[in-house]
């Protein structure tokens, strides 16, 4: 097992590599966060402020938060899907030798819009069921319950971009093939996973302990402080966008060597990657 983490590991750190040759990459998950952000304002603004200045009912109040939860879940997961697909093209063409912008990454998804709004109705509303059942139970049963269906849907859904990309796959074919997938290939650990958890963890205590320091500092040096409140701000954001990015990359290089028997880009250990699926031993 410990040999499959380490090998996982290693192919992480080569993908993250990748990612920092064309830095370009990480303008997508900006964007992604940014409209999202966007998208909750203006489903808020739409949907609750005209209730909150009204006297609703308490059902009524319900139906819209439903409504609003619904909305708010397909906007997000389709600018997620549609930007992340537009993102691996983009990661692709890098890998060719042709690096393309943002706009046109995005012109070449266009025929992928469609799938990735079928793939936004239908994660939206299994979610929302997933929130609403949660709903249902009370104290320690409601916890265990949407952990364990927020874990089961994430990890059969792991693999639906690089699904959607290579075979445009609808939504119910692609949560099959990205569970088959898992299933008859990625053994019994995945370390790329931990690695890219451990990196992001480690990043964000880092920008934990520099804002703590900024805080302790603000009583003798004003300056000290906000420089170094910035400074853990520019942590904690590279925190969350740098080991998703490199997960999402690693995914697609992964299911695409595996599935289809696309080579592996320049950088990226063959050994390693087969390792930590179990594909191969050490020394066969």
């Amino acid at each position: 097992m410990f040999e499959k983490l380490i090998a996982g590991w290693k192919v992480s750190s080569e993908v993250r590599k990748l990612v920092f040759k064309d830095k370009s990459i990480m303008i997508y998950p900006v964007v992604i966060a940014l409209l999202s952000f966007i998208e909750l304002i203006a489903i808020a603004a739409v949907l609750f402020i005209p209730f909150a200045i009204s006297s609703a009912s308490q059902q009524a109040s319900n139906t819209i938060t439903t409504v609003a939860l619904v909305l708010f879940y397909i906007a997000v997961t389709f600018t997620s899907t549609f930007l992340s697909i537009a993102m691996l093209i983009a990661f692709r063409s890098f890998l060719s030798g042709k690096k393309i912008g943002l706009m046109a990454a995005i012109n070449e998804a266009k025929p992928y819009a469609g799938l990735a709004f079928q793939w936004a109705l239908f994660y939206g509303i299994i979610v929302t069921v997933l929130r609403i059942f949660e709903s249902r139970f009370r104290g320690v049963g409601s916890r265990i319950i949407g952990a364990v269906g927020s874990l089961a849907l994430a990890t059969s859904t792991l693999f639906v971009l690089p699904v959607i990309l290579d075979e445009k796959a609808g939504p119910v074919d692609a949560i099959k093939k990205s569970a088959d997938f898992i299933v008859h290939n990625l053994g019994s650990s995945f370390g790329g996973i931990v690695y890219s958890d451990i990196y992001g963890t480690l990043l964000l205590l880092g920008a934990i302990a520099l804002a703590a320091i900024g805080f302790y500092t603000a009583s003798f040096s004003v300056i000290a402080a906000v420089v170094l409140f910035l400074v853990a701000i520019v942590i904690f954001l590279a925190a969350l966008l740098v080991p998703s990015t490199t997960f999402t990359l690693y995914k697609l290089i992964l299911y695409e060597h595996v599935a289809h028997g696309t080579k592996l880009p320049d950088g990226i250990s063959k050994e390693a990657l087969e390792t930590s699926i179990g594909k191969i031993k050490k020394g066969k």
